[in-house]
């Protein structure tokens, strides 16, 4: 539709507005009910209207002017109004009948002098819409800033007035699809770009280069929106560009120059990342790596495996345990195919496979995926065969190699230290009988030394995968804690399964299931 194209506020009366018809057909003023508003020191009502009359002719414009302004400015008037005129701090408004379709200035503010400031400010200046700009700004409330849409120009400048652009406008890209810097773009995503007016487009016309190597496209519609259906999709995760070739791209209107696009245009977007179960992985033993801290500590990596464990419920550790499908698991035994998952979203089930995108971290020496941006459940109801664990190992390290896994002791293991079990629901469970202070038993020294080293690798905390105090019942005894239905160091209990992990400077086994203890070294009568 038609826009305000030029502006004058100069010396006294010298006041004049220039309305643009950029559209390629003649534009009947009256039959249209165009007329220009003018809104003075903010007021929301209107302190002139003036009906404009007259036809513009396509790709031209009309001038109305101040009645005693200047002879320069009268020369290229095309009506004329002899009332009080706007000074800087007035808007200025078009309208369609009643419809708003450019506004200078903003209706309802006075800014106390001008907007904008220098020569790009609304008072005591020639102002021009640059030519990059196509319709008007129908927006008579919002913020006017006219050094985005407008060039300035001393007072009382006049030697504009009466032309816009030369009479024509080159084409130029108004909008695509993607956005510039649009992130998330689906892969198999078409290209759209609309111009700012009917053009011709003539091969090369565009080129679109990906990180993945330069696509060609199939091009459809026109002579104002154009799609390019690329040749093959986008990767996931990758950058692109898309240039129009300016001398490429010419405009169907007769009045030229100008004809081509000015310059060419770029833009670029960035496609989704792909979260596909099928999509490749990080392997958990690559995130845990085969030393007691991770190598990966602050990437951010793709795992997806099996959950041995949930621990998600109020009052438990915030995640769940992640493990590596065993098919995929590596030779090498001093890598952990586990890893704990610090994210309460999705809710997951022991057997679930799921994927999930977070950070490496070492928590308190315990390897987890942390910060997750992305998480999905690919199916359920998947077996996971503990990893069996024989005590004591070689070394006290190598209960690293099972942190986040899920494991089964077929030993019989003994309760060898209850003291913590009402507050914390623990109890140290040892290979081979209780555990014993090593000088109780041996001399200090060397030999105490040995045995306490052999105390800790044949022994290990089992916990009840809740961070809360004094839970009442306790999770052990079968039934809860109580004076007739104790757990004494000397019970036993053979085939415990659950998850190993790292808390609290120990190992821990977590439950995945019930534990039950048999009553090996009962109380005596009294």
């Amino acid at each position: 539709d038609l826009f305000f194209s030029e502006y004058i506020e100069g010396s006294s009366n010298n006041k004049a507005l220039e309305i643009f018809n950029g559209t390629d057909t003649a534009v009947d003023l009256v039959a249209s009910g165009y007329n220009v508003q003018m809104f003075f020191n903010g007021s929301v009502s209107a302190g002139l209207t003036i009906n404009l009359v007259g036809t513009i002719a396509p790709n031209d414009v009309f001038v109305l002017a101040q009645s005693s302004a200047n002879a320069a400015i009268l020369a290229q008037a095309d009506q004329t109004n002899g009332a009080g005129w706007f000074n800087g701090n007035d808007a200025v408004v078009l309208r369609k009948g009643a419809q708003i379709i450019d506004v200078i200035g903003q209706i309802g503010f006075n800014p106390g002098t001008e907007w904008g400031t220098g020569l790009v400010s609304t008072a005591d200046n020639t102002l021009r819409r640059k030519l990059s700009v196509t319709k008007g700004d129908a927006n008579g409330t919002d913020v006017f800033d006219p050094s985005i849409e407008w060039e300035g120009f001393a007072i009382d400048t006049f030697d504009g007035l009466g032309a816009h652009g030369g009479g024509d406008i080159a084409p130029s890209v108004t909008t695509t699809v993607p956005a510039a810097g649009a992130t998330g773009v689906g892969v198999g995503s078409n290209i759209t770009v609309t111009f700012s007016e009917p053009v011709n487009v003539s091969p090369n016309w565009y080129g679109i280069a990906c990180a993945s190597g330069p696509r060609t496209a199939t091009v459809s519609g026109g002579p104002s929106t154009f799609t390019l259906d690329p040749s093959a999709d986008f990767a996931s995760g990758e950058s692109c560009s898309v240039t129009i070739v300016a001398a490429n791209v010419t405009d169907q209107d007769t009045q030229d120059p100008p004809d081509a696009m000015a310059a060419n245009f770029t833009w670029s977007f960035a496609t989704a990342q792909s979260f596909s179960c099928t999509d490749p992985k990080t392997p958990i033993h690559e995130v845990q790596g085969s030393g007691l801290a991770s190598p990966m500590v602050g990437a951010t990596v793709t795992v997806q495996g099996v959950v041995a464990g949930a621990y998600q419920a109020t009052g438990g550790f915030g995640g769940f345990y992640l493990e590596e499908a065993q098919p995929d698991w590596d030779a090498d035994p001093a890598t952990s195919e586990g890893v704990f998952v610090f994210t309460t979203t999705p809710t997951v089930n022991p057997g679930d496979l799921v994927r999930v995108t977070g950070q490496v971290t070492e928590f308190s020496n315990l390897t987890e995926i942390t910060s997750v941006t992305q998480a999905a459940i690919c199916s359920t109801g998947n077996a996971l065969a503990p990893a069996t664990v024989t005590l004591p190992v070689g070394s006290y390290t190598d209960f690293e190699r099972y942190e986040g896994m899920f494991v089964r002791f077929d030993q019989t293991l003994t309760a060898t230290e209850t003291f913590t079990l009402a507050r914390f629901g623990e109890v140290r469970l040892a290979a081979d009988g209780r555990l014993y202070t090593p000088t109780a038993v041996t001399t200090p020294g060397a030999a105490a030394i040995a045995l306490e080293d052999e105390n800790q690798r044949r022994s290990f905390v089992l916990d009840d995968g809740n961070n809360q105090q004094n839970i009442d019942p306790t999770l052990y005894p079968t039934g809860g804690l109580s004076a007739p239905n104790t757990l004494r160091s000397g019970y036993t209990t053979t085939g415990v399964t659950g998850v190993f992990d790292y808390r609290f400077n120990t190992y821990r086994l977590q439950p995945v299931g019930p534990v039950s203890f048999t009553a090996a070294n009962p109380r005596t009568t009294a």
